[in-house]
């Protein structure tokens, strides 16, 4: 069940594209805070945040309740055993009329965009895991939880061509003990050494961003709409030039960049695993 309109994924999409995560998320699995169906067995505390205006979304981690998940039981709740959604606290609001920063209203739309570009990042993680090795480092345990949720607040700020605090990365202990540690022969860690860690894994990420964006393009090529009259895309050969043989082409293909080959077959799965291992604790 898709909770937003065509015209506001659209709106949601165009204020992401600068992350760069916004033709990677699914946005027929953004939905709000009241869409979600609350386990349980969902610990107190964390029943709280869903209260706290200041808690902003979350995706649910994949084993979190004892209670199997609501839906379809042969649907992506009951497969990666979690309720599948990317939550933002009033997305139903967003209106996609509304001038980003221009008015109170369009700096509202753009914290929603956000909220959603970080969950939708927490996503895109935990389908490709291999994203997460350079910051689950020898330095920082071995432990991706560790940094995790920095990281990807670390992005946030990136797109927004600010830094992170250190009062930020303070905050989780864990994390604060590895940057204080006095390493043999290295000396501290420290928010320096620390920045440097997130630099290298933004530039693996924005690399396999890229990546898959060409792939993507390639499978739209090899997936193009058929030719004239309704015909498949079959290869003729084309007229020579110049007194050399011919050249091969697939018939009514337009190999432009826009060229309207329409969506990849692959649907909704560009989103990728619809879960993050932070679950609600890793929540922005």
């Amino acid at each position: 069940m898709a909770y937003l309109t065509e015209l506001q994924k659209q709106g949601i999409g165009d204020l992401l594209q600068d992350w760069p995560i916004g033709d990677a998320i699914n946005y027929d699995m953004v939905q709000p805070f009241t869409s979600y169906e609350i386990p349980p067995d969902l610990p107190e505390w964390e029943r709280n945040l869903l209260g706290n205006p200041n808690f902003r979304g979350f995706v649910q981690e994949p084993g979190k309740s004892n209670y199997p998940p609501p839906g379809n039981p042969l649907g992506l709740g009951k497969e990666h055993g979690g309720d599948p959604g990317i939550y933002v606290r009033d997305i139903d609001k967003f209106q996609p009329e509304w001038t980003p920063a221009a008015t109170e209203e369009g700096r509202f739309n753009r914290k929603l965009a956000d909220a959603v570009g970080h969950e939708g990042r927490h996503m895109y993680f935990d389908d490709n895991p291999e994203l997460y090795e350079g910051i689950n480092v020898t330095a920082l345990g071995n432990d991706i939880r560790v940094a995790g949720e920095e990281y990807n607040r670390w992005l946030d700020m990136q797109a927004g061509g600010q830094g992170l605090s250190e009062s930020d990365l303070y905050q989780n202990r864990a994390l604060r003990h590895y940057m204080n540690m006095d390493r043999p022969g290295e000396g501290r860690l420290g928010t320096h050494g620390l920045a440097e860690i997130f630099e290298n894994a933004t530039r693996k990420f924005r690399k396999h961003r890229v990546d898959d964006r060409n792939r993507k393009f390639v499978e739209r090529l090899r997936n193009r709409r058929p030719g004239p009259m309704g015909q498949p895309l079959s290869r003729q050969r084309t007229q020579p030039t110049g007194g050399g043989g011919g050249a091969w082409s697939p018939s009514g293909a337009d190999l432009s960049p826009g060229g309207g080959y329409g969506q990849s077959p692959t649907g909704s799965d560009i989103a990728g695993t619809p879960f993050s291992r932070g679950g609600i604790l890793g929540a922005f």
